[in-house]
């Protein structure tokens, strides 16, 4: 693949796809054609072909699209710096149509006061209504993050200083991509000085818990034989024995800093970065890949069965008048979108009566569900594969028969675990429950499951199960 110089006529993109609300899906989300009305025509014609497909992701205000004129080498038109508001799901289709450029919006993008309907004034609707807004926003931005995951045959995930919530966002990037893609991280460091990098390597990246890195050194682009501009650093995720037998693609690392105008000595990290990456993009083989709307549409079939109570049917989905339309979406029932600690994400079913606290986590070689109650229950949990990539999990709890006295003792005790750790009132409510969620078993690298029997105590029950690889 070559890299084109071209510059953009009138347009940051080809294609916009104007995602950012399940709701709106009946009427339909925008597919947005830009440039000239020739661009336009090439566009709505690109024919199912070879090419390499990049993805960049990140939370909101990251510097996605700036990354992306840098590995492209294309000139976004008012693309100065980070000034780019990317919206939903944006595609540039470079003239040379040897690979696709997949840009979105990021994560954390603000819910403004237009996108809620209710009166503020009235507190109980306008709460409800601003979390439904907040459980939408968050299901179209976990359907463009995984549509672009697994469409891309690279992902360049841009990320700034670590703070909890980026090592959450990398720990399901990592997970989510692992074995899979060739990943690459760009640690956008613009808010550090030049002299303050080599510290926040040492005390920061190489210390994070989310991983382990290696150094490693770029080489020479322009024949110099000077440290400084022969060698920059970057950093490969440590792999296991099997992974490294497996030849599995290693995630990289690679650190940049903010460019300023008429100052070049921050190159010295960006451009034999940029090269490297370019280099790795140029080496990697052309798949085939299907119009991006039509690709889109069968997504949007294939997880519907997690984000909706009834799954949609082939028939109800179209691409109609520049436009993605289901139909009858309002009808079918959203699910409530959750995350545990590390931001892996469950679906449940709006449906019971009452939820209690509960997690889900990866202990070694266990899978652990724990289910926080007041009292005693009888639970029945059930598990099935839905497909290769995802386990449905239903737990049904029915209170139990004890002695007033005991569950009035053993509510006491959970009482206090549940006020210092949880602080959620809702816990003390005794109606029977349902939860109903879906896992992605990729989160996890679960292979197949075996019950490990069940344990519960001082309120808590835990439902165990051994994680067992495939012979």
């Amino acid at each position: 693949m070559k890299m084109s110089n071209e510059n953009v006529e009138s347009a940051v993109y080809d294609m916009v796809i104007h995602i950012q609300s399940l709701t709106k899906l009946e009427e339909g989300w925008e597919v947005e054609y830009c440039g000239s009305e020739e661009n336009k025509k090439r566009v709505k014609n690109i024919p199912k072909q070879k090419y390499i497909r990049i993805s960049v992701i990140g939370n909101a205000n990251r510097g996605k699209t700036f990354i992306l004129q840098k590995i492209s080498d294309l000139n976004f038109d008012g693309a100065i710096g980070h000034t780019v508001s990317t919206q939903g799901l944006s595609i540039k289709f470079p003239k040379d149509e040897e690979y696709e450029l997949l840009d979105t919006l990021g994560n954390n993008s603000p819910i403004l006061i237009d996108d809620v309907n209710n009166d503020p004034r009235d507190k109980e609707n306008y709460d409800n209504e601003i979390s439904r807004e907040i459980n939408d926003r968050l299901i179209a931005n976990y359907i463009i993050q995984n549509f672009i995951i697994k469409k891309a045959d690279i992902i360049i995930c841009v990320v700034g200083q670590l703070t909890t919530s980026e090592q959450q966002f990398l720990n399901k990037i990592k997970n989510t991509c692992k074995n899979k893609i060739n990943l690459y991280v760009i640690h956008n460091l613009i808010n550090l000085d030049k002299n303050e990098i080599p510290k926040y390597i040492n005390d920061v990246l190489l210390k994070s818990v989310t991983f382990k890195l290696t150094e490693n050194k770029i080489p020479s682009f322009d024949g110099k034989d000077t440290k400084k501009n022969c060698f920059n650093i970057f950093y490969e995720e440590k792999t296991t024995e099997k992974e490294e037998v497996a030849n599995i693609p290693k995630i990289l690392h690679f650190i940049l800093g903010k460019e300023e105008e008429g100052k070049n000595d921050i190159k010295y990290y960006n451009d034999s970065a940029i090269n490297f990456i370019k280099t790795k993009i140029n080496d990697s083989f052309k798949k085939n890949h299907d119009n991006i709307l039509e690709e889109l549409k069968n997504f949007l079939i294939d997880i519907s069965a997690n984000i909706l109570e009834n799954k949609i049917s082939k028939e109800n989905i179209k691409i109609k008048d520049d436009k993605i339309i289901c139909e009858n979406i309002k009808d079918n029932k959203i699910r409530n979108i959750r995350a545990d600690e590390l931001d892996n994400i469950i679906f449940i079913s709006n449906e019971q009566k009452y939820t209690p606290l509960y997690r889900y986590y990866r202990d070694k070689d266990n899978f652990i569900i724990e289910i926080f109650l007041n009292g005693n229950y009888d639970i029945e949990d059930k598990y099935k594969f839905i497909n290769k990539n995802e386990i449905k999990f239903e737990i049904i709890g029915t209170k139990g028969e004890e002695e007033e006295e005991e569950e009035e003792e053993e509510n006491e005790e959970f009482k206090i675990i549940s006020k210092k750790y949880y602080g959620d009132n809702n816990i003390l409510k005794i109606e029977p429950f349902t939860i109903e969620f879906t896992i992605d078993v990729n989160d996890y690298n679960i292979k197949n499951l075996i019950q490990n029997g069940d344990e519960k105590y001082k309120g808590i029950f835990i439902l165990n199960y051994k994680i067992k690889d495939k012979d």
